[in-house]
């Protein structure tokens, strides 16, 4: 995201983080081959930002959210790197409301990618609207994707209801689970 958005907007300093040392070499290599002078990656630990206060006009996390260890941390800490006004752009799945069992996430964390949990639309507009920002544009798109043919996520889909894989549309296609609608929430938050 990083990149497009540098060349996009020449003028503008952008700034990516990942917590793996290994992606911020590449891209930084990947910066210096392709001459972008406004683009440089820094390394980030998950909890702590290494930025100063007021430091950034907009942050965008793009299928990021998930991951986060202490979301309260994450927010509070967005609300201070950001100017008065300044914007956050959060794009990630969204939970079903009525997920009460946390069904979609007992499926991500098969996968041991750091998944912590999705959030649904109003407890991303809490988590927001109760640590300093107002919630601004939306847009609201949906995607499937599969799960691999593994006996855990056959495991989890023989468990769940047929009331609960309704809320994904979930099925089983010859032993690869698929999760065939999650809404995925763009939403912007402004600092206050």
């Amino acid at each position: 995201m990083a990149f497009p958005l540098a060349e996009k907007f020449p003028t503008a300093s952008v700034c990516g983080i990942d917590i793996a040392e290994t992606i911020i070499r590449k891209n930084n290599e990947s910066v210096k081959e392709r001459g972008i002078s406004n683009l440089i990656f820094k390394s980030f630990d998950g909890l702590k930002y290494p930025f100063d206060d007021e430091s950034f006009d907009l942050i965008v996390t793009r299928y990021a959210f998930h991951h986060f260890p202490n979301i309260e941390n994450a927010i509070c800490q967005m609300n201070k790197l950001l100017v008065r006004g300044g914007r956050v752009l959060i794009s990630d799945p969204l939970k079903n409301e009525e997920d009460d069992g946390g069904i979609i996430d007992s499926l991500m964390q098969v996968k041991q990618d750091g998944h912590i949990q999705f959030y649904s639309l109003n407890e991303l507009d809490e988590l927001f609207m109760s640590n300093g920002f107002v919630k601004g544009n939306q847009i609201i798109t949906n995607m499937k994707f599969p799960f691999a043919q593994q006996s855990e996520y056959i495991n989890i889909y023989n468990g769940i209801s047929d009331q609960d894989r309704d809320l994904y549309q979930i099925t089983n296609e010859n032993g690869v689970v698929w999760v065939n609608h999650i809404n995925v929430g763009n939403t912007i938050f402004v600092k206050i």
